[in-house]
C-alpha cells in the first residue's frame, strides 16, 4: 500500500564521520553510451572535473566500486512503492490536495526504492573549485508537479525547488553531500533541466546543463524512455550563468539534511523576474 509520509520522509541519522576527498579517488566514469535504469539504492548528482572539463553526473553508488555516468544514458525510476497520500494541514498543501497520491522519494533511504541526492565530493571539484557550486533548476516537463524539499527535525517541510516557480538556485558548499524529499504528482516521464556552475581557484567560471530523467510509476516502462532532453550544452568552462530579482537564505541548521563535509550547509534559493510568466 501507499508509504505513509511521515515514514517516507523521516530525517536520516547523521554519519559520525565525513570521507577524505582522497577516498573518492577511485569513482571512475562509466563508459559513454552504457544506458542504466535505476530503481534502487543510493545516487546522487554533481559535478565532475576532468581532465579541465566540468561536467553534471550521477553518482552510481549502487555498483561497486561506484561510478560517474552521463545524465544522457541514466533513466530513474520511481515504482509505485514510492506512492504516499498527502496528509493533511497546510504544511503539505503544496504536495496537492489531502488524500492525493505522490511519489515520493524520500529524504531517508528505504529498500526497494531509489534514493537520490547531490554533492560536491568529486575530488578534482574539492581541489580545483573556490567557493559554492550553485545549482540551477532550469525548466521541469512532466506530467505532474515536481518540488523538492526537506523535512526538518519537527516534521515541518522547508522547500528547496518548485516546479511551478522557476528558475531555482541553491549554492551547495563543497565537499557537501545531502539528501531531501523528491515529489512527483502524477505517473509519467519527467524531465528536469538542471545547471551547475561555479568558479576554479584559477578564476575561471564554469558551468554545464544537463537534463535529468525520471520515470515514474510501474506503469511506465523505462526502458521505453530515452534518457536526456536533447541538451549539449558545452563539457568545458563557460561564462557564468546571470542571476537577477530576489534571493533569500535559508538556516544552516536545517534538519534531516545528510551533510558529509566540514561546515554547515548554507542553502540560498534565488528567483528571477526575468522570463518568468507574470
Amino acid at each position: 500500500g501507499p508509504v505513509p509520509l511521515a515514514r517516507a520522509a523521516a530525517p536520516p541519522a547523521v554519519p559520525a564521520a565525513a570521507p577524505a576527498p582522497a577516498a573518492l579517488a577511485a569513482t571512475a566514469p562509466a563508459g559513454t553510451g552504457e544506458r542504466k535504469v535505476i530503481d534502487d539504492g543510493h545516487v546522487d548528482m554533481g559535478p565532475t572535473l576532468t581532465d579541465g572539463r566540468w561536467r553534471i553526473r550521477i553518482k552510481d553508488g549502487t555498483v561497486s566500486p561506484p561510478v560517474w555516468r552521463e545524465l544522457g544514458d541514466t533513466v530513474l525510476h520511481v515504482r509505485d512503492n514510492a506512492r504516499i497520500t498527502v496528509p493533511d494541514g497546510a504544511d503539505h498543501a503544496f504536495l496537492g490536495p489531502a488524500g492525493g497520491s505522490v511519489w515520493l522519494l524520500p529524504q531517508a533511504q528505504q529498500d526497494g526504492i531509489v534514493w537520490p541526492g547531490w554533492n560536491t565530493q568529486h575530488e578534482a571539484v574539492v581541489g580545483g573549485i573556490r567557493g559554492p557550486v550553485t545549482w540551477t533548476l532550469k525548466s521541469v516537463t512532466g506530467p505532474g508537479a515536481f518540488t523538492l524539499f526537506l523535512t526538518g527535525s519537527f516534521g515541518k517541510p522547508q522547500v528547496l525547488f518548485d516546479g511551478t516557480r522557476l528558475p531555482g538556485e541553491l549554492d551547495i558548499p563543497l565537499n557537501t553531500h545531502a539528501h531531501g524529499n523528491w515529489a512527483f504528482g502524477a505517473p509519467g516521464v519527467y524531465r528536469l533541466e538542471v545547471a551547475m556552475s561555479a568558479t576554479t581557484t584559477g578564476g575561471a567560471p564554469v558551468t554545464d546543463s544537463r537534463t535529468l530523467t525520471v520515470a515514474v510509476g510501474d506503469g511506465t516502462d523505462p526502458g521505453r524512455v530515452t534518457p536526456g532532453g536533447g541538451d549539449g550544452n558545452g563539457d568545458g568552462p563557460g561564462g557564468r550563468l546571470p542571476r537577477t530579482g530576489e534571493s533569500w537564505v535559508l538556516p544552516a541548521a536545517v534538519g534531516g539534511l545528510v551533510l558529509l563535509g566540514a561546515g554547515a550547509l548554507l542553502v540560498r534559493l534565488g528567483r528571477r523576474r526575468a522570463g518568468r510568466a507574470s
